[in-house]
């Protein structure tokens, strides 16, 4: 039998200070390209399970440098400033998983399908037809939607209700014919919404789950990877925003539920042979993927201890739905963050990194990001993963090069040491060809990254310095801020940590018409500022004042272009305390000449 891709993801931002970071997360899968990329080798993501004849499912901180300071210089932080202090920005994100028909299978030529044969194939499965002509189209029909979307769209489309057919095959049909309709929901289902939700409402779930517990290995594993692609949202397939919960989309989900089929799934996971549990998991993947319920369930259940021995002793693919799962499971879930720390799971995710398949070093830097901004503790245990993480930098795929620019990015976090190993191993220079070459998404991650890596490094200042870091970032500056504006935020704020308390950068900072260029990333129409825009300014105004505090030619600029713009920031009552507090910090630096301290933030007068 053959398998179906499900697996999701996580991302999102986080916020926190020196005391802890903390990170929300959505779900996410690999863009058509990437799955199409991946297939040439194997299912394409996390949960898919593909071999042989079966087929699988398959920002930044803002200190002060630790380095003596010279003279003139500020060397205090406003307050508002340091809850920003080495905080992540951005989110990982993990693709989808889809397999390959076997080779030799009844695949139906596309001039069949294109003059009417799909509904030929489904009136084979008619209840009046003998079990062979039932068997004969269930498996072409297999054959016909194994990832591949067109003819998943075909059948969705075609006369005679072809998934309420095989619905009626899983429930009235011989064990073989059930286990075949059940291989073919699973392909049906891979990219299909429309196939998903007439399962659903056919009853289909409720089936499947009976047919889990099933004696027949082959039926189990057909099973759970059909249960795995019924269940899984539109955002699995395009990377859409999931719709409202209460949604015909999620009663795929819903019913699963309430018919115990998270249990059944935990079930096979653990008794299952190795098949049946790779395709367990990655049902489970699923299940997990937008319900804390079902993550506590996983997570109280032993669900972690299952997949970590899944990334211990199973093939490439099951490591990748294991490593799927595993990243689930810690969304908005600290206590299974902790169980991952506690029972060794990091070290095995370092492995994932250093020799796993690529979609699992894409998943496992995943995951290392999820678990390093979770818990702080693990960062001294994931400093092994450093030099693999910049490998994946430079040579893995553009959701790698993101994952992996996420986990160093958490992982200097209040950590010199891995701020160190990242200089050691090249990080520096790889991160800066990431922002100067990448996409807006990865550069954002570089972007942090970097911001991180040289707060209160100042190794990892000069590296970036003498690598021409200054002019890269300074040419973020001018790419389309409503395109990237995520990406120029942390390269701002990469800016404010390598000009930290040195007048030679701040000076080349101010040749390149560095300042001129971040006082334009401030919004003009101050009356139309959102959240978005207004965390920009209070980038903007931190960078502007820690890149002028040893520079004249700097300051002379700002007081040139920008003293009426700070006075309205600062009295404005549109404007955060962050924002106003920041504009009072940089006018006073401004009018002693960056020789003494700004004032403390005033709390503003609305609050």
């Amino acid at each position: 039998g053959k398998g179906m891709d499900a697996r999701g993801k996580e991302a999102e931002e986080a916020e926190g200070g020196e005391a802890g970071e903390r990170e929300d997360h959505g779900v996410r899968v690999k863009s058509a390209a990437q799955q199409q990329q991946h297939q040439q080798h194997s299912p394409s993501m996390a949960p898919a399970v593909h071999r042989g004849k079966t087929p699988r499912i398959s920002t930044a901180d803002i200190p002060a440098s630790s380095a003596a300071v010279p003279a003139g210089t500020l060397t205090k932080i406003p307050a508002h400033f340091e809850k920003l202090l080495e905080s992540p920005m951005g989110a990982p994100v993990v693709p989808t998983n889809q397999w390959m028909p076997r080779e030799g299978g009844l695949n139906p030529p596309p001039i069949f399908l294109a003059v009417g044969g799909m509904e030929m194939l489904i009136d084979m499965m008619h209840e009046a037809k003998d079990d062979g002509s039932k068997a004969q189209g269930a498996s072409a029909v297999f054959e016909a939607c194994a990832n591949n979307p067109g003819n998943q769209t075909t059948l969705a489309n075609a006369q005679g209700q072809g998934m309420h057919v095989m619905v009626a095959l899983l429930k009235n049909g011989t064990p073989e014919l059930k286990s075949k309709a059940a291989q073919a929901i699973a392909a049906a289902c891979g990219s299909n919404a429309e196939n998903r939700t007439a399962v659903v409402q056919a009853g289909g779930i409720q089936l499947l789950i009976s047919l889990l517990n099933s004696n027949n290995v082959t039926m189990q594993e057909n099973v759970a990877n059909a249960l795995a692609n019924v269940i899984k949202l539109r955002l699995c397939d395009s990377g859409e925003q999931p719709v409202d919960q209460e949604s015909v989309e999620f009663e795929g989900l819903r019913q699963l539920m309430l018919h115990g089929g998270v249990q059944a799934l935990m079930r096979a996971m653990k008794e299952g042979s190795p098949r049946v549990k790779e395709a367990a998991t990655a049902a489970m993947a699923n299940a997990m993927e937008f319900s804390s319920e079902n993550r506590k369930t996983f997570q109280e259940a032993g669900g972690i201890q299952f997949v970590l021995d899944l990334l211990k002793g199973g093939d490439p693919h099951a490591q990748e739905n294991a490593t799927t799962a595993l990243w689930n499971s810690m969304v908005d879930n600290e206590d299974a963050c902790t169980q991952v720390v506690q029972l060794g799971g990091i070290s095995l995710l370092v492995q994932q990194v250093l020799a796993g398949t690529e979609v699992g070093q894409e998943l496992a830097a995943g995951a290392i990001w999820k678990a390093c901004a979770s818990d702080p503790s693990i960062k001294d245990g994931v400093r092994i993963a450093i030099p693999g993480l910049v490998q994946l930098l430079l040579t893995g795929t553009p959701g790698a090069k993101e994952h992996a620019a996420g986990a160093i990015r958490s992982a200097c976090v209040n950590s010199l040491k891995n701020k160190e190993e990242l200089n050691k191993c090249g990080g520096v220079e790889a991160l800066l060809s990431l922002i100067r070459d990448g996409s807006p998404r990865v550069g954002e991650q570089a972007g942090a990254a970097l911001a991180n890596a040289m707060a209160n490094c100042e190794i990892n200042q000069i590296t970036a310095a003498q690598n021409g870091g200054m002019a890269i970032l300074v040419s973020v500056l001018d790419r389309e801020h409503e395109n990237c504006s995520e990406m120029v935020g942390c390269c701002v704020t990469a800016l404010r940590n390598i000009c930290v308390g040195n007048k030679e950068r701040q000076e080349e900072l101010g040749q390149l018409d560095g300042i001129r260029k971040l006082i334009a990333c401030i919004p003009q129409d101050r009356e139309a500022i959102d959240s978005k825009k207004m965390l920009m300014t209070s980038y903007v105004l931190g960078t502007l004042w820690k890149s002028s505090t040893s520079c004249e030619a700097n300051r002379e600029v700002i007081r040139a272009h920008f003293m009426d713009g700070l006075q309205n920031l600062m009295t404005g009552e549109r404007f955060s305390a962050d924002v106003k507090s920041g504009a009072a910090a940089v006018i006073q630096m401004l009018s002693s000449n960056g020789t003494s301290l700004p004032p403390e933030p005033q709390k503003p007068a609305d609050l």
